[in-house]
């Protein structure tokens, strides 16, 4: 797995966005420094970003918001949030994908032939692999699962193989989990976190003699190990979840988080309140609000659980599933209902068109695949 275009693209997103940290820019320029051509492309990439607003409309862009409006209105038009809804759908690639596309032998990885003849070609499912940006600023590369030990050691998920060492205990490093690719780690404290596509956790080498604090960017599951001295505390999107010992899912893909609890308790708040979640709740929030309620555990942890599972989904939430998992860039036909849902489900180690053709059993809709590129369409 190259991550140095995916490395390089998420850095030149987050200058653009004037996130940048210390370390991260030292690594955009160390790279701009390796060649005069890098440095060309990145301010065309920056060009045309500013130029077509595509990062800044999706920074702004709500989407459950958004569709929970556009649900409630009969609206004259509906095409013209069908293309918006799509435009918001690539935006987060749009830079990365040229990078890919410069990339043959890792673009080739991803494709496979296929008979059907609708299709130019079949898509891979996501693979284990995801890389570490340590304090230093050292990417290292891991296509394994792995675990930190109690030295601050990176070792091998058996922890027999040194990968790397953290020398500095007392910062946070930041793992990387690419489009196409899951992850799963052992943090020092013998806590165990599985981590979705499109996916960033920030944590210490070594946690604190007074807490256990990491953050999530996306969508991870939790096993927490127990320590009574020493709370468990993710924070995601402003929300602050503070555990014992427990099991549960963070999801903050949006501007919302939502958190699921499997097992245990754990608390959660926001900057104006705090709730309690039993076992079978969920609670969602953001800013001005936390709202607990009924969760359904069996689709909230089916990514974890390797299915995609479907259920009452419109159209839009399943395509960013199927970005997120297959590294797709996705438009859809003007005339494809946003508001109608669908249920199903299957394996996510499925190739794409097998999804595509339990999609296309359940629903009124037809797909098209050409390499990474997947168009949504109405039966005809």
């Amino acid at each position: 797995m190259n991550n140095q275009p995916f490395i390089i693209s998420r850095l030149i997103i987050k200058k653009f966005r004037s996130e940048l940290t210390e370390q991260e820019s030292q690594i955009l320029t160390n790279w701009l420094a390796e060649n005069p051509k890098n440095e060309e492309l990145m301010h065309s990439l920056l060009d045309k970003a500013a130029t077509q607003s595509n990062l800044s409309i999706f920074d702004s862009f709500d989407e459950e918001e958004a569709y929970q409006k556009i649900s409630r209105k009969k609206i004259k038009k509906p095409f013209s949030f069908v293309w918006y809804a799509a435009a918001i759908l690539i935006a987060s690639i749009t830079i990365s994908a040229i990078f890919f596309f410069n990339e043959p032998q890792e673009t080739k990885t991803r494709f496979a032939a296929i008979e059907n003849q609708k299709h130019k070609n079949d898509v891979l499912p996501a693979e284990v692999g995801a890389y570490i940006i340590k304090n230093d600023g050292e990417q290292i590369q891991v296509d394994g699962n792995i675990l930190i030990n109690d030295s601050g050691l990176i070792v091998t998920e058996d922890g027999n193989s040194l990968i790397s060492d953290i020398e500095n205990v007392s910062t946070e490093n930041t793992l990387v989990v690419p489009a196409a690719h899951f992850f799963a780690l052992t943090l020092s404290d013998g806590s165990k976190v599985w981590v979705n596509a499109n996916s960033e956790l920030n944590f210490p080498s070594k946690f604190s003699n007074k807490e256990r604090k990491v953050k999530i960017k996306g969508e991870a599951y939790f096993e927490v190990a127990k320590d009574p001295e020493k709370p468990f505390i993710v924070e995601s999107n402003g929300a602050v979840i503070q555990v014992l010992g427990t099991h549960f899912n963070v999801n903050s893909y949006n501007k919302q988080t939502k958190a699921t609890l499997v097992e245990g308790k754990i608390s959660i708040s926001n900057n104006s309140e705090n709730k309690i979640l039993l076992p079978g709740q969920q609670a969602i929030v953001s800013e001005s609000r936390l709202d607990v309620g009924a969760a359904n555990i069996d689709r909230d942890l089916a990514w974890k659980n390797n299915i995609f599972r479907f259920k009452s989904d419109n159209i839009v939430s399943i395509a960013h599933q199927l970005r997120d998992w297959y590294d797709l860039e996705i438009s859809f036909s003007k005339k494809v209902s946003l508001t109608q849902t669908y249920t199903g489900e299957i394996r996510r180690d499925a190739k794409l068109s097998e999804v595509l053709n339990m999609l296309e059993y359940v629903s009124n809709l037809d797909f098209r695949i050409e390499e990474n590129k997947l168009l949504i369409l109405n039966k005809e």
